[in-house]
């Protein structure tokens, strides 16, 4: 029986439980994870020097799956407010990289792009959102859509916004951001020396413009550029269960056929992510190591998608929309919602 070792995002069960059923499924690996009160959680970080301790300590593993958050900021809502240096963060990671290279295991590693939440709520961001959160991102969205656009109207937005923010406060989010991106970039120089065998960057709450759209684009550049077996996909929480999936499959070619509910508006856009919706159902079959069935007849599994006719519906924001009312329709393969 082969052996991951899981490091997640954090405690929430999407993070740390989910994996372990998706490993129930099949009967030829064991996973092992660190301790539940090493993990971090939205109100406290990752007890780092245990995690190490924890991994150090495996005694064998063929597969690592790794949140690099998690190792250097202490979760993924830590990664938005750890006050940490460069030079901090990447001392940290060259003790986790120790480590990690004398495993000699197939290592497959995800970080997230830092979000901008569309939003005054700061409960998993810095004590300043609640005042300047819809502002920095309506400063980074209108930055982006002017350079894109040429959009004089976008530019007028932005010049207005930055007179708002004080300087005090964009000159700490935009170092944060540059700290991060900085991070992303050293991973990408520990793939081109072999200690990944796959990296991805997870664009987390994204829109059609920002500085994290920007901050993607240039890692995919790079990523084209020195030919690296590295990925930008849309989404944070489904990327390791995604991974997850990718060594269960192996070398099978497990083909896959999307049915959507409202077929009409599969080119909808989601709720913060910047491309339609069936791009980022391919990107995650594709991800997890599996294809895209042309056709019902000669998939293996079938994967019902309830998407949204016009809008999403968002229960934070209070957004209803029109509910799926119809029957599932009987099929004689395996199908997952």
């Amino acid at each position: 029986m082969k052996k991951i070792a899981f490091i997640p995002l954090d405690n929430r069960p999407v993070c740390y439980d989910l994996p372990s059923g998706i490993i129930d499924c099949s009967g030829d690996f064991e996973l092992i994870l660190p301790p539940i009160e090493c993990v971090g959680a939205l109100f406290s970080v990752a007890d780092y020097e245990k995690i190490l301790d924890w991994f150090a300590n495996i005694s064998h593993v063929d597969y690592v799956i790794c949140a690099l958050d998690t190792i250097a900021y202490g979760s993924l809502v830590a990664s938005r407010r750890c006050n940490l240096s460069f030079n901090e963060i990447k001392n940290r990671l060259d003790k986790f990289k120790n480590i990690l290279i004398k495993k000699n295991a197939v290592v497959y590693a995800f970080s997230s792009i830092m979000r901008i939440s569309n939003n005054n709520y700061n409960e998993e961001e810095k004590a300043y959102w609640n005042r300047y959160g819809k502002k920095i991102f309506d400063y980074s969205f209108n930055y982006h859509k002017s350079l894109v656009m040429k959009d004089s109207n976008a530019n007028d937005k932005f010049s207005c916004i930055s007179n708002v923010i004080p300087n005090e406060i964009l000159d700490d989010y935009i170092g944060t951001r540059e700290r991060n991106f900085g991070i992303n970039k050293l991973y990408l120089d520990w793939l081109q020396d072999g200690v990944f065998d796959m990296l991805v960057f997870s664009k987390d709450d994204c829109a059609q413009f920002g500085f994290n759209v920007l901050e993607a684009q240039e890692l995919e550049k790079i990523i084209i550029d020195r030919n690296l077996n590295a990925f930008v996909k849309t989404g944070a929480d489904e990327i390791p269960l995604s991974l997850l999936s990718r060594v269960i499959c192996g070398s099978k070619n497990v083909k896959i056929f999307p049915l959507y509910t409202s077929p009409d508006s599969n080119d909808l856009i989601s709720k913060y992510e910047d491309i339609p919706l069936e791009k980022c159902v391919r990107a995650q079959i594709e991800l997890a190591g599996c294809s895209v069935s042309s056709s019902l007849e000669n998939a293996d599994l079938i994967m019902y998608v309830n998407n949204f006719e016009s809008e999403q519906g968002e229960l934070v924001m209070n957004i209803d929309t029109s509910h799926f009312m119809g029957d599932v329709p009987k099929f004689d393969k395996p199908v997952f919602v």
